[in-house]
């Protein structure tokens, strides 16, 4: 459930990251969707030192099985565009917002904090390809206004 990353990301307690993969096939077998887990800041020393004792802050207590819903389902008519492409679901541990016309697509997504990352994250994550691969980033409500 572990994946090294282009950046030194780790959760709160020092646990590597984690992520869920589903196999693409048929059409979709070349094409990805990266999808960032939201779940918000850690924003007190109190909040942070809560959270590594729980799956928001370490990959050791998260589910080893999830369901993939929304934009990561797998049914064809629930998710047309993109139910038969590789599929990974990141968890967001690290309370910090992850602080890491071709046949070959990839999509990086994000709700939340994840959809703030989704955008922060979209040039480096575009870096990881060659330059002959198709990359696109869409956040998912991750824009926060400061009111």
């Amino acid at each position: 459930m572990n994946m090294t990353f282009p950046y030194s990301i780790v959760c709160l307690d020092g646990s590597l990251p984690a992520y869920h993969f589903h196999r693409g096939y048929g059409l979709g077998s070349n094409s990805w969707l990266i999808h960032l887990e939201g779940g918000g800041w850690c924003g007190t020393i109190r909040n942070c030192i809560y959270s590594k004792k729980t799956w928001h802050g370490s990959s050791y207590f998260m589910e080893k099985q999830i369901p993939f819903i929304g934009i990561l389902i797998s049914k064809a008519e629930e998710n047309l565009d993109f139910y038969n492409w590789n599929r990974v679901k990141v968890r967001y541990c690290d309370g910090a917002l992850f602080s890491g016309d071709s046949q070959n697509e990839a999509l990086l997504s994000g709700c939340s904090a994840g959809g703030l990352s989704a955008i922060l994250h979209c040039d480096e994550f575009r870096e990881l390809f060659p330059r002959t691969t198709r990359v696109k980033c869409f956040s998912d409500g991750g824009l926060f206004l400061d009111s």
